[in-house]
């Protein structure tokens, strides 16, 4: 390696811990936004004599009623930048000049511009965009249709470069402005799956996330008002990321529902089962439910809800299903500390609610001896009702109430030697 290679991997690795938050434009940022994209687009082609006009006109975009952004470092240095372009004889907006650092690629920046770019259309009432690519940057382009953007025919275009023209339009926006938007984590399959498709039924703009991508595909293109979807994976890191891609697609979220958890009888106590039970049902219940906490914080012109699925499991320890009956513990009471923390930080725009189903007919509990189990669409149809109603805790149904109410008179002592599988 050459010590220039050296010097770049050393300062890249110190770029990663860095931090960046989007700003919009200061004229003390000119030179940076035509560094970033003087770099970018000598790596991979030519500049061009359009690009030379915008590089000797940036303020002009402001002035012009578009935005420029910059994601900046908490030590100053600007790690990217984009543009949104306003053209005047059309009325139309591009996106354009999207450029990040090659010390701070692979941490995400680009999406975060441009969700800024998208948040920041919605705000202006802007409900068309397109943008002029080109394929060989494959990163960019998976970037772009991340954010919602679609090919569209190449027209007459700004740069020889160009092979590619996509289009965003927020297009349901456009539909269903006086719709409420729910986001159904966990909708491929049971209780998500039955309370995705009532939303939907009743009028709601709904957007479905899980890991089976068919069926999220089925979903939409069967089902009016279900006019999102995302694959997402609650275990993983990236889930959040998704999260917000789905929030973008939907311009919004008003209610997010969590349906996402396995669990196991587990007798034998196998260490897997009991491990993966938790990773899902805690660590990914908290990571996706939190940042949407955090999303509705964020936006205190929502009246947001969130409302999860735990269960009647959650009411006294199961010692045939340990993991399964603690997690379900776990939610219950990380929805109540939720539910502690709005009134600790005076956060009036968030409601939380606590479903409690009993024994559902799911892939869940597939061929397991549980009795008293009821049809998921009727206890579907029971969320629905109660979320409408904005209850703070929903127990399905009255039998479940019953045996509740029971279960919490038993004493320990006694508990702890019922054998109940």
């Amino acid at each position: 390696q050459t010590d220039y290679q050296t010097d770049r991997m050393i300062m890249k690795k110190y770029a990663m811990t860095d931090k960046v938050h989007i700003e919009t434009y200061k004229s003390e940022y000119r030179s940076d936004f035509i560094r970033l994209n003087r770099e970018r687009i000598e790596t991979f082609f030519r500049i061009e004599a359009s690009d030379i006009e915008t590089f000797s006109h940036v303020d002009e975009i402001v002035e012009q009623g578009g935005q420029i952004f910059l994601a900046v470092t908490d030590h100053g240095e600007v790690a990217g930048c984009c543009a949104l372009k306003h053209h005047r004889e059309n009325e139309s907006y591009e996106l354009a000049k999207m450029a990040v650092s090659p010390l701070y690629q692979g941490h995400h920046i680009g999406h975060q511009l441009g969700m800024a770019v998208m948040e920041y259309a919605r705000r202006h009432g802007i409900r068309r965009i397109y943008l002029e690519g080109n394929t060989r940057l494959k990163a960019s382009i998976a970037l772009y249709r991340s954010l919602g953007f679609r090919e569209i025919p190449l027209q007459d275009n700004a740069y020889e470069r160009c092979d590619i023209l996509m289009c965003w339009e927020d297009e349901q926006q456009n539909r269903m402005d006086n719709k409420h938007s729910a986001i159904v984590m966990g909708g491929t399959s049971g209780i998500g799956y039955e309370v995705a498709l009532i939303l939907a039924k009743r009028g709601w703009r709904v957007g479905v996330a899980g890991r089976r991508e068919d069926i999220l595909k089925k979903m939409m293109a069967e089902t009016d008002g279900i006019v999102a979807y995302e694959v997402i994976d609650v275990n993983k890191p990236q889930a959040v990321d998704g999260l917000h891609t789905l929030i973008g697609k939907m311009g919004g979220m008003d209610l997010y529902f969590h349906s996402s958890g396995i669990g196991y009888q587990n007798v034998a106590l196998d260490a897997d089962k009991e491990l993966s039970t938790i990773e899902t049902n805690c660590l990914g219940m908290a990571r996706l439910v939190g940042e949407a906490f955090r999303y509705l914080e964020q936006h205190p012109e929502t009246d947001g809800q969130i409302a999860v699925i735990s269960s009647i499991a959650r009411t006294k320890g199961l010692g045939a299903a340990p993991a399964y009956s603690a997690s379900k513990r776990f939610t219950s009471h990380y929805l109540e500390c939720l539910c502690q923390l709005t009134s600790i930080r005076n956060i009036r725009n968030i409601h939380i609610t606590d479903i409690r189903p009993g024994f559902v007919r799911t892939p869940l509990l597939q061929g397991s001896p549980f009795p008293m189990q009821l049809d998921a669409r009727r206890v579907a149809e029971s969320i629905v009702d109660g979320l409408e109603k904005r209850k703070s805790v929903i127990t399905i149904n009255w039998l479940y109430h019953l045996l509740v109410f029971f279960w919490q008179m038993i004493p320990r002592a006694i508990w702890i030697r019922m054998k109940i599988r």
